[in-house]
């Protein structure tokens, strides 16, 4: 039985797609402020299904979100992916990624992405995936900015 269970997990193994081939899974949801623009309430709402990392470009709004004020993506780590400043560009609203207890949020201040830490801080690996993210950033936006990134 135990060489069976072996064998089975080398088969599978050998099947398996490649790690980069395969869809990353993080779970993502909006924030909407309930009633008017203004209001303080914000709700989270969890869009099953909806990655920002998995998304075809131009980024849209996850289906039945027609208003959202900003999108949340719970990861097993605090990195920003390729995609995610098009969160800011393509939808304007705010992005964060959460990871457990830390959060931190991908935003735009006096016209410049920045990331602000709102709750924990990162590691060493972390704040050096961050930096590097967001320079691939501002080379993406320089060889090709999206159409609404000044707006």
């Amino acid at each position: 039985m135990r060489c069976f269970r072996v064998l089975a997990v080398v088969l599978f193994s050998a099947f398996a797609l490649p790690a980069a081939a395969q869809p990353v899974t993080e779970t993502c949801g909006v924030f909407v402020r309930q009633g008017a623009a203004d209001a303080e309430q914000t709700d989270y709402i969890p869009v099953f299904g909806y990655s920002v990392t998995n998304a075809a470009l131009p980024l849209a709004a996850p289906p039945g979100q027609a208003r959202i004020d900003g999108i949340l993506c719970d990861r097993l780590t605090l990195e920003l992916r390729p995609n995610d400043y098009r969160v800011l560009t393509d939808l304007r609203v705010p992005f964060y990624v959460r990871s457990g207890i830390r959060l931190v949020a991908l935003e735009v201040a006096d016209g410049q992405f920045r990331v602000r830490f709102l709750s924990g801080a990162p590691t060493e690996a972390e704040r050096a995936q961050l930096a590097d993210a967001l320079d691939r950033v501002f080379d993406a936006l320089e060889a090709a900015p999206p159409a609404n990134a000044g707006q």
